[in-house]
């Protein structure tokens, strides 16, 4: 009996195909939720706040900034 295998497919890959980094930069610019790009990577920042930053009902500025310092993995100064 053969065992059918499950292709392991990575949820951030998927998403990442789905809307790329280039296009979430061109939407932020369009929007004008980046005039510049300095220190807060848009594309991370994007994928932060769809992803979830928090655990439980409260969700806080701070708690936004370690999840993005966490998955960027650089400070925020």
């Amino acid at each position: 009996m053969a065992v059918a295998r499950v292709k392991f497919i990575g949820i951030r890959e998927t998403l990442t195909s789905l809307l790329p980094k280039a296009e979430i930069e061109r939407l932020a610019r369009e929007s004008g939720a980046m005039r510049r790009r300095r220190k807060v990577d848009p594309s991370a920042m994007f994928w932060c706040v769809v992803l979830g930053f928090g655990t439980g009902s409260e969700r806080t500025l701070a708690g936004l900034r370690r999840s993005y310092e966490f998955s960027h993995r650089c400070p925020v100064r």
